[in-house]
């Protein structure tokens, strides 16, 4: 057995894994692209590959390997979720936009989903689609702090005080650091108006 066997592309990814966590992105990236090398449509891998690219900030590896990992299962949340993020990092919301109602088509019940097609909403002008959006994410997961975030900054913005406070409150709550003293900040602004 050599280590080109396709039993180890599942050994190179899990080593990947262990790796990534650790922060050594550029020997995860190695590892991740032998289990690759292994098996070309090992949709883990080419997951998790694209992540570490997307660390690494090579964000043009990162779209394509989400892709792969799109085209080798259909299925894959993550896939559609980080893809349509990263499109949406890259100021290419329309295309977010696809991805994220592909992936909402599969997993119509998945708020981070939710989340991201709302910043893709909201990119592409369509502010009341965007609170929708965000509105049915935390209905989903009452946790989901960005959507607390993105729908305080959306009440805020259309002067629905009282609402932009709830979320701020929400984020002020169960935060800390900066995150928190942003949240705390916003709720003395609105607080003071």
């Amino acid at each position: 057995s050599t280590l080109a066997d396709p039993a180890y592309k599942v050994p190179w990814n899990n080593l990947g894994i262990i790796e990534m966590n650790a922060g050594n992105l550029t020997e995860a990236d190695s590892l991740f692209r032998r289990a690759v090398a292994i098996d070309t449509a090992y949709s883990a891998s080419l997951y998790n590959l694209a992540t570490v690219c997307w660390d690494l900030n090579d964000l043009n590896q990162a779209e394509y390997y989400y892709g792969l990992s799109l085209a080798a299962d259909s299925s894959l949340l993550g896939g559609y979720n980080n893809l349509g993020a990263l499109l949406l990092e890259l100021d290419r919301p329309e295309e977010a936009r696809d991805v994220l109602d592909r992936g909402l088509s599969r997993h119509p019940d998945q708020p981070y989903l939710m989340k991201n097609r709302g910043v893709a909403a909201l990119d592409l002008g369509q502010d009341d689609s965007a609170i929708d959006y965000w509105t049915h994410a935390l209905e989903k997961d009452p946790t989901l702090i960005d959507a607390h975030k993105l729908s305080a900054q959306w009440y805020e913005r259309h002067e629905d005080i009282e609402k932009a406070i709830s979320h701020w409150e929400t984020v002020a709550e169960s935060t800390t650091g900066e995150e928190r003293q942003t949240a705390v900040s916003a709720l003395e602004r609105l607080r003071g108006q």
